[in-house]
């Protein structure tokens, strides 16, 4: 049964400090949601032994991408009531396997892709033959990387998106960050950035989601400390269409990392898309003095939030379990890769009533 609650006190309180504290790098506003309901998921199958990455959801499959100990397999296959079909593509510098291609997997029709930009290389197979007994041929692409490039990947579009992330204290005359874009032979790049210290910029181009529309034509950037989304046109060049800055990154730095203030409030994390809507695993609530005074043991990023390709706010669900990463069918079911309280790891499917 759908159960709405009210805006919380919390939320609107830390609306008020975001607005006080936004400082030189622009005004953040707290997104504010329409409506607000409960999301009850169904735990699907038996725990999953690793930490996803990634779960996209195809007519007959969910397919997870994730690391697991000891060399093991880091995709998996699961049909639509969560049992296990296969796995494989173990973690390894051997062939066929991925040291961090898993965190970047892309799936075009019947082709999973690896894009590991620690090895250099793009794996690519097909899921057909994946399903298949028998051996599976793994295509080696070598990825022509620029210096200080953190991503690489192939739009559904059939474009290359890289990003490159420089030091924050070295090289000061170059972007910190630098978006490319290559499409139909041509290259494009967009330099401004979204948080103007070059310090906590760099960290946020370290620490983002990144996902496109169906269509490939547009292309969504998120990062932490703080919650910023970024919405870019990718049709005839990159232009960014909209900034939406909603939770500041309210940190201290301090030797080479940060620390997040007490009144610094946990974001956004994990994105996916639709055509109608962006998706982000979202917080919105605790603070960090909060998340350490529970011994950081406080269940952080249990909702999903739901935002137009404008940057608005729509709609706002919440659950018992954090949100690892997620897939939405028609805007009205999502599949997830939850963790509990205690630490384990399921997926799980819910329906989106709103």
């Amino acid at each position: 049964m759908k159960r709405l609650f009210g805006i919380l006190p919390v939320a609107m309180a830390a609306l008020s400090m975001m607005i006080s504290c936004s400082g030189g790098d622009g005004g953040y506003r707290a997104p504010i949601f329409k409506q607000e309901a409960r999301l009850d998921f169904e735990i699907l199958g038996d725990e999953f032994f690793g930490s996803p990455s990634n779960i996209v959801a195809t007519d007959n499959y969910l397919l997870v991408s994730g690391y697991t100990r000891n060399g093991g397999p880091t995709f998996f296959v699961f049909d639509k009531n969560g049992n296990p079909v296969r796995s494989g593509i173990n973690s390894g510098r051997g062939p066929g396997e991925t040291i961090s291609g898993y965190i970047n997997m892309s799936v075009d029709d019947d082709t999973v892709q690896y894009n590991d930009v620690q090895t250099g290389w793009r794996l690519a197979f097909s899921l057909e033959e994946f399903l298949r007994d028998g051996t599976l041929e793994i295509q080696m692409e070598a990825l022509d990387l620029p210096g200080w490039c953190t991503y690489a990947m192939r739009t559904p579009k059939g474009d290359e998106i890289r990003l490159i992330s420089r030091s924050g204290k070295k090289d000061l005359d170059m972007p910190q960050r630098t978006i490319q874009l290559e499409s139909e032979g041509a290259t494009y790049e967009y330099t401004e950035p979204a948080i103007e210290d070059r310090e906590i910029a760099f960290f946020a181009s370290l620490q983002r989601s990144i996902v496109y529309s169906p269509d490939g034509t547009r292309m969504v950037v998120s990062g932490v400390p703080g919650f910023i989304l970024e919405i870019f046109n990718l049709e005839g060049g990159i232009q960014r269409k909209t900034i939406k800055r909603f939770l500041p990154p309210a940190v201290t730095l301090e030797n080479g990392s940060y620390t997040q203030n007490d009144e610094y409030v946990f974001g956004g994390g994990n994105l996916c898309t639709t055509e109608k809507y962006i998706y982000s695993a979202y917080d919105g609530e605790r603070t960090a003095k909060e998340f350490r005074a529970s011994g950081m043991n406080c269940l952080l990023y249990d909702k999903i939030a739901v935002f137009d390709w404008d940057g608005n706010p729509k709609y706002l669900y919440k659950s018992d379990y954090r949100i690892m990463s997620l897939s939405v069918e028609n805007d009205t079911t999502v599949y997830a890769c939850l963790e509990t309280e205690d630490g384990k790891h399921f997926v799980g499917k819910a329906s989106l009533k709103l």
